[in-house]
């Protein structure tokens, strides 16, 4: 496969991953036929949208240096992977969410958007540009989204999720999940920036 065929298809894997994870997104959103603006505040929402535009961005810029691109990619990808498994392993099993095959909506905003993610980093990406402040940038938004609803759920009588409801595991539980969350984004973050730079040194060796 020629680089300009490569560059085509990763240009189509964008807008058309972006329009079904926005389609289904928007599905979410006005279940019964109605909009329902609350939906926005669940992280899920957010990170399905932070994907659309990291994805839209990439088309936009495509070939083009863009000093925000990689800080919102790595941003995008490391929030879409922590909803996919935090819906998956602790809402479903825990929060008695529904299964991931309930709808084609759940399913498409809680696991075929972190597979479109990972698939576009893996398979389409160019590796070697990442470096630990990707990482770091990459924590501000959910760490930003969760001193929010901390300061501001109790006041308006919204908890986004279980763990984030002290009224209902309590502070210390709210804190420890906190705590189990961030390392999982922590080590996502870090396992990814690993394996660019590792994809980096391995491209100068065989070059």
């Amino acid at each position: 496969m020629t680089g300009s065929t490569k560059q085509t298809i990763h240009k189509l894997y964008l807008l058309i991953s972006a329009g079904i994870i926005l389609h289904g997104t928007f599905l979410v959103m006005t279940m019964g036929g109605q909009f329902h603006p609350v939906a926005l505040k669940f992280f899920t929402i957010q990170s399905n949208l932070l994907v659309v535009i990291s994805f839209v961005q990439s088309f936009a810029v495509y070939n083009r240096k863009c000093v925000f691109r990689p800080y919102l990619a790595v941003s995008a990808l490391v929030s879409i992977t922590v909803t996919g498994l935090v819906y998956n392993f602790v809402l479903v099993p825990f929060g008695g969410a529904p299964m991931i095959f309930s709808d084609y909506a759940n399913f498409v905003t809680h696991l075929l958007s972190m597979i479109l993610a990972l698939v576009n980093y893996f398979v389409f990406e160019r590796k070697g540009n990442l470096t630990y402040r990707h990482m770091l940038a990459g924590m501000i938004f959910p760490i930003v989204y969760w001193i929010v609803f901390m300061s501001i759920g109790g006041a308006i009588d919204f908890h986004p999720y279980f763990f984030m409801n002290p009224a209902y595991i309590g502070w210390p539980m709210t804190f420890v999940w906190f705590g189990i969350i961030a390392v999982v984004f922590a080590l996502l973050g870090f396992s990814l920036v690993l394996f660019d730079k590792r994809k980096r040194v391995a491209h100068r060796v065989n070059t």
